[in-house]
This record gives structure tokens, sequence and C-alpha cells, in this order.
């Protein structure tokens, strides 16, 4: 019983090469997982976009926002 363990097991690494080298050449399916490997980034990067856009727009009209009361508080004339 323990010898066919130890046979079995000098074998896994024999078995696990021949294994590991044909998932190698198979080409398969390779679209599928290099869109998935690459969706993730893309989406974060449509993130951070639409974050940016969202943060630059903001700031724009908050800046015209002061732009605005600084133009209307110098065209007030002074009280006397």
């Amino acid at each position: 019983m323990i010898l066919g363990v130890l046979v079995k097991a000098r074998q896994l690494p024999m078995n696990f090469k021949k294994s590991f080298a044909a998932f190698l050449r198979q080409r398969d399916g390779t679209v599928a997982i290099l869109f998935s490997l690459a969706a993730l980034p893309m989406l974060m990067a449509a993130g951070a976009v639409i974050d940016y856009t969202r943060m630059t727009t903001g700031l724009a009209a908050l800046q015209q926002a002061a732009d605005s009361a600084a133009i209307a508080g110098m065209q007030t004339p002074p009280a006397t």
C-alpha cells in the first residue's frame, strides 16, 4: 500500500509537467481569458474618467459662481 503511494507520488511531477505543457499549448478560448483579464482595468479606467469629468465640472461651476460674485461685488456702488 505504502509502496503504491510512493510510486504515484514520484509520477505526479511528471504527469503535472505533461499536463501543464499541454495546457500551455492549448489555444482554445484565449480571447475570452484575455478579455476577462482586461475588462476590470478598462472598467476602472472608465470610472476614473467619469469621476474626473464630474469633479472638473463641479470645480468649473464653483469658479463661475466665485467670478460672478466678484464681478457683482465690484459693480455695486459704495454706500454713502
